[in-house]
């Protein structure tokens, strides 16, 4: 539900920017009703493409609330510029408006599109994940486009008979001076940016360096991002494992879980806890001697710490509780599903010194900063019963080591005597001893064992019995032996702090035959974030193949590639004064962002190229023109899609982290672009054409051919 209000927040967001710019009722009700089009339109492509409405696709479409406008807008704001500005009529107003634009609207679409081709070459969890979300995002504008060149045009040329200001009566005559001050802003701020633009035009190298030096000091802040495959999400819940020692009975474990709930109860924020326990049954087989406490918490937007932060407290509250091992950990969907923390793999075939090592590194961890609870497989251990035959006495009773065991096993476990026939079915008749004949390692040495002249000679007599502690499990890859030391994070992101951990590994000499390295979380961190780097570089690549396909140029594509690494810019940025770490949602942010930002930069080179083959512009006079013209629209594109992203950014949701980090990596990147883009291209565009003309002419290439000429000339 905290997804679905936030693609509602989002949308209404959206409206309210267009009315506050286009000031008319009539032109706004347009993309009112375009929105819950193109979002009912998705809905169907989901269905029949399968897709489930879970957090991943919703959060696609959440994503995609934001751009759902923007093909509609540039649409609508070109139609409205027609009729007012140009003064064209209803029908030929919103035909000329709508042809002009096209090409740059199907263009710009086709470009945030194609960035999700590339997942196609990504397999494992990472694909199961983002296929929902990349399928959410690709229909969501795709019916977008659909909507924009065809609903809008329709609505706006037939029914939209006024595109004049609409007022507000009396009563809400407040609402008049708010776009009135809104109207006068847009107006200084389209002659201050043509104002800048006509100096900036005459000194390029020196407005060129400074945005360069604004890109270098984003990639100065990025070392201080941390990194993390999944935020931590706040579900709310966590649990307590409270671990007596081996052979407590059921009494001694209730009596540490009550001091561990009594510590519990006090938090006030606690809504309910359940508790499980078991205890030793007095068998020397062993079992389980621990309490496990379950606690869920009110609900995020009641109470004022995060769950990590109860966990903390509740850590330093339990660690004085004298006779017992107490882990505490939060749990979320996302954070099991992708294993917090940090573990260390030890690979090695003997134990004991696989012992040795893992307990060298985790005194070490113990001291890094952030760490909680650092713990080792080898810590799970269960106590046996182990027999060392004497095979000289064995031999002289005339048994085997086989004999021995086959004997012993029968005793403990039981063996089927005879089977019984009933109603068609059969069923084994197994003798097994009493569980008290067992209990105790007396009762194992007593322990019958018939030789084979048929004389009963006591276990003890042929076998010496201990107890011992072995591993519960024994964990294998490639065929060595391997131990996982493991700890949870706790104010720190788990790449810091998997690099500190790195750091003491490098320091370490480990015998021959045995290594040490970072596993878990950390290197599915690596191979994913190394997976979808290769995706953005795909990406871009498909992003210039679509743009110079448009322009029919290589040129003009490569201009516009430069509004990526600015989008990045502003992505760093608002990471770092948030204090986000980039994850995997981060990641997939800047993909988005790869096909959003071009937007702008089409829009702009698009209009400039019209100015300059349609009605004969100078270079220079093209820019000036273009620049203040395009700036409307690329502002409402721009303003929509930032305010689609604010429910995410500031959703108090349960697991609303989990998305948090895309929506700011969207919204900080798309502002930051739109306003060095609206700097940088035109500069660039015009640099670039002056050396591509003066290249032409020293190759006596022949002049391109102009397209508005080739149309009349075939009409």
């Amino acid at each position: 539900m905290n997804v679905v209000s936030n693609i509602f927040t989002g949308a209404i967001l959206s409206v309210l920017v267009m009315f506050v710019f286009l000031k008319n009722i009539g032109l706004t009700g347009v993309i009112a009703v375009s929105m819950p089009i193109s979002i009912i339109g998705t809905f169907v492509f989901l269905y029949f493409s399968g897709t489930t409405l879970n957090m991943i696709s919703l959060g696609g479409l959440s994503v995609g609330v934001g751009m759902l406008v923007d093909n509609s807008v540039v649409m609508l704001e070109n139609i409205y510029r027609y009729r007012t500005t140009l003064g064209y009529g209803k029908v030929k107003g919103t035909y000329r408006a709508g042809r002009e634009v096209r090409s740059s609207l199907i263009a710009s679409t086709l470009t945030t599109i194609v960035v999700f081709i590339p997942f196609v070459f990504v397999s494992g969890m990472m694909m199961q994940m983002m296929t929902d979300l990349a399928l959410a995002i690709v229909f969501s504008l795709a019916m977008s486009l659909i909507s924009a060149m065809t609903v809008v045009p329709m609505l706006a040329g037939n029914y939209v008979n006024n595109v004049h200001r609409n007022k507000a009566p009396k009563k809400l005559d407040f609402i008049n001076k708010m776009l009135n001050m809104f109207g006068i802003g847009m107006k200084k701020l389209s002659e201050l940016y043509g104002r800048f633009m006509r100096w900036a035009v005459w000194h390029k190298k020196r407005t060129l360096s400074c945005v360069l030096l604004v890109f270098l000091a984003s990639l100065c802040m990025l070392p201080s991002v941390g990194m993390e495959l999944m935020p931590s999400s706040d579900g709310g819940t966590f649990s307590v494992t409270v671990k007596a020692p081996k052979g407590s009975n059921l009494d001694t474990v209730d009596t540490l879980s009550l001091q561990v709930e009594e510590i519990l109860e006090q938090i006030p924020e606690m809504v309910s806890m359940s508790v499980t326990m078991s205890g030793s049954s007095g068998s020397i087989m062993g079992s389980s001697e621990e309490s496990s406490i379950s606690c869920v918490l009110v609900d995020k937007n009641e109470r004022d710490r995060s769950t990590d932060e109860i966990v903390e407290e509740v850590r330093n509250s339990v660690k004085n509780i004298a006779g017992a091992e107490i882990s505490v950990s939060s749990s979320s969907s996302m954070g099991s599903m992708m294993g917090g923390g940090v573990s260390v793999e030890i690979y090695g075939d003997d134990m004991d010194k696989l012992q040795e090592i893992s307990d060298q590194i985790a005194s070490q961890m113990e001291q890094v900063e952030g760490v909680r609870q650092v713990s080792s497989s080898l810590e799970d251990q269960d106590t046996e019963v182990a027999l060392k035959i004497d095979k000289e006495r064995v031999r002289q009773y005339g048994l085997t080591g086989y004999d021995i065991a086959s004997q012993v096993r029968n005793t403990v476990s039981g063996f089927t005597a005879t089977t019984l026939k009933a109603d068609g079915t059969e069923m084994d008749i197994r003798i097994v001893f009493p569980d008290d004949s067992m209990s105790t390692l007396s009762d194992i040495n007593d322990l019958s064992i018939m030789t084979g002249d048929g004389m009963v000679i006591p276990l003890s007599s042929v076998a010496e019995i201990t107890m011992e502690n072995v591993p519960s499990s024994i964990s294998r890859d490639d065929q060595s032996r391997y131990v996982t030391i493991s700890c949870d994070v706790y104010g720190r992101d788990s790449c810091s702090v998997g690099n500190d951990i790195q750091a003491i590994i490098d320091q370490m000499t480990v015998p021959d035959g045995y290594s040490v390295k970072l596993g878990g979380t950390n290197e599915m961190m690596n191979d994913t974030f190394s997976s979808l780097g290769l995706v953005i570089v795909l990406a871009i690549a498909l992003v210039y193949m679509v743009m110079a396909a448009q322009f029919e140029s290589f040129v003009n594509p490569f201009i516009i590639m430069f509004t990526i690494p600015l989008a990045f810019t502003g992505a760093i940025f608002l990471l770092f004064i948030t204090g986000e770490p980039l994850s995997m949602m981060a990641l997939i942010g800047c993909l988005v962002l790869v096909g959003i930002v071009v937007n702008n930069g089409i829009v702009l080179i698009d209009y400039i190229d019209i100015l300059r083959n349609r009605d004969g512009y100078s270079l220079v006079d093209a820019i000036l023109t273009a620049c203040p013209t395009r700036l409307r629209p690329i502002l409402m594109t721009a303003l929509t899609t930032i305010l689609g992203q604010f429910p995410m950014i500031f959703s108090n949701g349960t697991n609303s982290e989990t998305l948090k980090g895309m929506g700011l990596v969207i919204a900080g990147g798309l502002a930051a672009s739109t306003f060095l883009t609206l700097v940088v291209v035109p500069l660039l565009y015009m640099i670039l054409d002056r050396f591509v003309q003066a290249f032409r002419n020293k190759m006596k290439f022949t002049k391109k051919a102009n397209p508005y000429e080739i149309e009349q000339e075939c009409c």
